[in-house]
């Protein structure tokens, strides 16, 4: 049975939380300060109130607190989550951005030139959900370009079209939260869901088209650079779309960044070897960190394992099981499986500091030993548990190297 680790108490707040994909400068370091090189939104008009600032693309700024991305200067909206509480901008950057109703680049949208201060248009103003920096021409422009995989209300790529860079689980159902036909022509600003005809894939991946939500049901997939009709049972019945899936059996893992979740501090404790189920003082620490940092707490290092040799990570104390379904032995829902990527992500994302070896999550595998080659497909354990769908697994550099 698994036994569940004992946490460690959070004590006082996380001051200067950073964010980023490598470390910043401090000029870039979400500091509650708008400078050159940054896009930074404000709680009122007038660039007005608590700033929120930021160097990269956010496709989703989170709902809650400790996980979103939050106002962090002092003034009215400190602390609050920037998710639908933004009311005016000034890019300091050196490109466009466009600001979006929807998470994921999606819906209503308003772009602000390089240097623009402004604020956010009736149906954005405390209704925004993400930011892409760079020319509107890759923002769902409707525009099919490179890159892109497009869905058309009619057949033989006519009509209006919808371009995407992601997969989406759910077009959604209804304005203005449904993803639309974006160009010019028929069926402009109609729902994608159940009214598309034909695709154009200009992605370099397989992309899988469904009937149902959460890449369910039928199902047709176009190679990279095709195009093509959806075929009957797909013509105006599709809800969802996964780039990199060539028909439902390997799909890509999702690339998105790691989750507004802060970077975590170094992990101050050597290696050692101790008996599961106790964990080493360095994997207890990143017990703690994911608990703290991501709110992720069902994770387990798990009873001694006879069948594995002494040495093994979890047999040492030196590996993490965080349960990412509603239960060991269930495939998670495709909201639990975007969660468990954020997670992978963020492991990856902070081995250094975290002493983490290797992640496993989703039949996918990335090592510190060979991260150039990114998520490679895991081929040591199959089905729910051993393809590790149900779990992320970390493992914590040891004195063995398991």
């Amino acid at each position: 049975m698994l036994k569940r680790l004992t946490f460690v108490a959070m004590i006082g707040a996380l001051i200067s939380v950073f964010f980023g994909t490598s470390p910043a400068s401090a000029a870039t370091a979400r500091n509650g300060v708008c400078e050159s090189g940054e896009f930074c939104l404000y709680y009122n008009s007038d660039q007005a109130g608590s700033v929120s600032d930021f160097n990269t693309s956010i496709s989703d700024y989170g709902d809650s607190q400790p996980t979103c991305y939050d106002f962090k200067s002092a003034g009215n909206g400190q602390g609050v989550c920037v998710k639908n509480n933004a009311a005016a901008v000034w890019n300091r950057m050196g490109s466009p951005v466009t600001v979006f109703f929807n998470s994921g680049y999606a819906g209503t949208s308003q772009t602000f030139a390089a240097g623009a201060k402004g604020n956010l248009k009736t149906g954005l103003k405390n209704e925004n959900a993400s930011h892409r920096i760079g020319s509107p021409a890759d923002a769902r422009d409707g525009v099919c370009h490179d890159d892109e995989f497009c869905l058309y209300y009619n057949s033989d790529q006519a009509g209006s079209v919808s371009d995407f860079e992601t997969s989406v689980a759910n077009y959604g159902d209804s304005q203005p939260s449904c993803y639309e036909f974006k160009g010019a022509g028929n069926g402009q600003g109609l729902c994608v869901k159940n009214n598309a005809a034909s695709v154009w894939n200009r992605t370099s991946k397989p992309v899988t088209v469904y009937f149902n939500s959460n890449y369910g049901g039928t199902s047709q997939t176009f190679p990279a650079g095709a195009k093509g009709n959806l075929k009957t049972g797909l013509k105006n019945e599709n809800a969802s779309h996964r780039i990199g899936d060539s028909g439902g059996s390997d799909p890509d893992p999702d690339p998105g960044d790691p989750g507004p979740y802060p970077a975590p501090p170094n992990n101050p404790h050597p290696e050692e070897a101790v008996r599961a189920p106790q964990a080493s003082a360095r994997t207890q620490f990143v017990d703690t960190q994911i608990a703290q940092l991501t709110g992720e707490t069902q994770c387990y290092v798990g009873d001694y394992r006879p069948g594995e040799p002494s040495t093994s990570n979890h047999n040492t104390g030196n590996a993490l099981d965080c349960t990412i379904s509603d239960a060991i032995g269930q495939y998670p829902n495709a909201a639990q499986e975007a969660q468990g990527w954020k997670l992978a992500n963020w492991l990856r994302q902070h081995a250094a500091a975290l002493d983490v070896r290797y992640v496993i999550w989703d039949g996918k595998i990335w090592s510190v030993a060979r991260s150039s080659e990114g998520w490679r497909t895991y081929t040591a354990g199959s089905g729910v548990t051993g393809g590790h769908y149900d779990h992320v697994h970390v493992s914590i550099q040891n004195p063995y190297g398991d």
